[in-house]
């Protein structure tokens, strides 16, 4: 067969055959490794929902916030539901801090504050004990 050459693994052609095979051994591998790392976690048990926090106690409140022991006796002198705004205006404490210590007071059970949308604002009351 005159004329056709033939590709031959001679000791010249070899090296760079093994060099061509570990080459994309090695990129196949990273490959691989990079999809294996992405992959998110897939753990045996399943995760618990984050627990909310617990409520501060009353002792807490009234060690961070003077303002409730204030705030508790103008709402029992008034004997009814106040406004948040009114609340802020007569404590002279702006409405976000007073906002903070009315959510507080609420989370242990001290008052209940409802949105009245006429007034917008909520009404606190002081809840039966």
């Amino acid at each position: 067969m005159e004329g056709h050459e033939h590709l031959e693994f001679t000791p010249d052609f070899t090296p760079w055959l093994v060099v061509a095979i570990i080459a994309a051994l090695a990129v196949v591998g990273v490959v691989l490794w990079f999809r294996w790392a992405r992959r998110s976690p897939v753990s045996a048990t399943p995760e618990k929902p984050a627990e909310k926090p617990a409520a501060p106690k009353a002792e807490e409140l009234e060690v961070k916030y003077g303002e409730n022991v204030a705030i508790f006796d103008m709402l029992r002198q008034k004997g009814g539901p106040m406004s948040q705004t009114e609340i802020s205006e007569q404590i002279g404490i702006g409405a976000e801090p007073i906002s903070r210590v009315l959510i507080d007071m609420e989370a242990i059970g001290m008052i209940e504050r409802r949105w009245d949308a006429a007034k917008k604002t909520f009404m606190v009351t002081l809840r039966e004990w």
